[in-house]
């Protein structure tokens, strides 16, 4: 087939070159759907494409121009099924983009496994960003699909606040380490906090981990010392130093939490 392309695409004579086009585009065509009806998409879309670059005009690149979306749906659904999911998700928003009643039908069917699977992957690898895209996109346009109820138990999840305790000298700090809500300034440098308390301890080493923190916040982090739970205050403010806030899918790392000596 590349060697016919290769030749039809080599006629320059103006009375054959008309007749080249047509034979070049046909022969694209039905190798692009054999391509397709073995679930080679991705060469098939290759040979849709190529039609549209050299004849547009000839009946079977109107053909080919609307069997690309169709196609292009066709790529997706193999890409979801190989672990490509982010892949998907552009294929398919360009699909959308396309006024083919079929490939829109075809994408909008597989847009939530797409975006839910394409969150669930950018997790896997840290890619915060990208899984709060797709998982908040997930609810927000298919709040009716069953991964659309998975995606919002994912962002509603409580998230881990880890971090270290340290003096200026860089000596561990071991105790009791809680996060509270609903701070609150009193006369004299003092302050009140609030439940819900989360509680944890810090060990020989410093190290401390909140194990399920809800999303929201700000948290105060409080060390319990000589009796009392105590925090640290910016005093250009009068609020605490080391807010804590508790987002969807973002484990906290505090890294080193300098305590007086």
């Amino acid at each position: 087939v590349d060697v016919a392309v290769s030749l039809y695409r080599s006629v320059t004579d103006p009375s054959l070159r008309s007749q080249a086009l047509d034979a070049l585009a046909a022969l694209l065509l039905k190798t692009a759907t054999a391509d397709a009806a073995g679930g080679r998409y991705s060469t098939a879309i290759q040979r849709l494409v190529e039609i549209g670059t050299l004849a547009p005009a000839t009946p079977a690149g109107v053909q080919a121009a609307r069997q690309l979306p169709i196609d292009q749906a066709g790529e997706a659904g193999l890409l979801i099924r190989s672990g490509r999911a982010a892949d998907a998700v552009v294929i398919l928003d360009a699909v959308l983009k396309e006024d083919s009643a079929q490939a829109t039908r075809t994408a909008m069917s597989l847009l939530p496994t797409a975006l839910f699977d394409a969150g669930e992957q950018a997790l896997a690898h840290d890619s915060y960003h990208e899984a709060l895209t797709a998982l908040e996109d997930l609810v927000a346009t298919f709040p009716s699909a069953a991964e659309a109820s998975q995606a919002a138990a994912m962002l509603a999840a409580p998230q881990v606040v880890s971090g270290t305790l340290v003096t200026h000298s860089g000596a561990a700090v071991s105790g009791r380490v809680r996060l509270s809500s609903h701070y609150k300034a009193e006369p004299g440098g003092m302050y009140q906090t609030s439940a819900p308390f989360y509680y944890t301890p810090a060990d020989a080493a410093g190290d401390f981990n909140f194990s399920g923190v809800p999303v929201g916040g700000p948290y105060v982090l409080e060390v319990f010392a000589n009796g009392n739970w105590t925090t640290l205050i910016n005093p250009s403010t009068n609020q605490p130093a080391n807010p804590v806030m508790v987002t969807a899918l973002v484990p906290v790392d505090l890294t080193f939490v300098v305590l007086p000596s």
